[in-house]
């Protein structure tokens, strides 16, 4: 059995993260889709760790300058 790798972001949930489902983060001006997320182990207003079935996440939510720059994110709408 190989070991999950590890991971440390800056970003924005686009969701709030929920066990089963994939989490979308808002990341240097893309969203990036994770895996099925299956533990979260810290959550707080800056930092959130969770894990996900291939990766351990580390997100750091304060926001990066390129964020401060342009703090607009797309709005998804609903089809």
């Amino acid at each position: 059995m190989t070991e999950k790798k590890s991971t440390t972001m800056h970003g924005v949930l686009v969701y709030p993260l929920q066990i089963g489902a994939c989490a979308l983060i808002f990341h240097r001006g893309q969203l990036i889709r994770t895996s099925t997320v299956v533990a979260i182990h810290y959550d707080a207003p800056e930092v959130m760790q969770f894990e996900t079935l291939n990766t351990h996440y580390t997100l750091l939510l304060d926001p990066t300058p390129q964020m401060a720059a342009n703090p607009t994110m797309p709005v998804l709408a609903a089809a």
